[in-house]
């Protein structure tokens, strides 16, 4: 199951240096070993809306004619300090 600590690990290796889509996170939990179907995709979502809460990654929203080619609603990115 994934959790919150392995997407901290993937802050703290730069993955997120660069803005993410949801597709892109997905795809590099599954060549982790993670595969994430139904629920377990959303609750990735949810651990990455917590990371934004606690200051670690930020969000853009991304215009709705977007959502559907990049997986989401939003583009994830290390926050700047």
């Amino acid at each position: 199951m994934i959790s919150k600590q392995v997407l901290i690990k993937l802050t703290q290796e730069g993955f997120f240096n660069d803005k993410k889509t949801i597709n892109e996170i997905l795809s590099k939990l599954d060549s982790m070993g993670f595969t994430l179907k139904g629920r377990q995709i959303s609750r990735v979502g949810q651990l990455l809306t917590q990371l934004c809460q606690d200051g670690i990654l930020e969000r853009e929203r991304l215009p709705q004619s977007e959502w559907k080619k990049t997986g989401g609603k939003f583009l994830y990115k290390k926050k700047e300090k």
